[in-house]
């Protein structure tokens, strides 16, 4: 499991995998309090009042663009 990784980066990574355990965790745990809870958190009337369904098409657009940054600076290394 630890093949390859020198003894002075042992630490980091146990850390790491921890703490990328404990967002799995935590996405598991918000995943099912949303599906227990009955009513909708957010319903269409608050993303069309509040500008909501602008905001989402912004964060996907950054989204997007970033992906598509960081995959042509991969092709670009390659």
């Amino acid at each position: 499991m630890m093949e390859g990784v020198d003894d002075v980066n042992i630490p980091y990574v146990l850390v790491t995998r921890l703490v990328l355990l404990g967002f799995l965790a935590l996405l598991a745990i918000l995943i099912r309090m949303a599906w227990k809870n009955e009513k909708p958190i957010i319903t269409d009337e608050d993303v069309m009042t509040t500008g909501g369904l602008i905001l989402m098409i912004l964060s996907w657009a950054i989204i997007l663009i970033l992906v598509i940054f960081s995959f042509s600076k991969i092709m670009r290394e390659k």
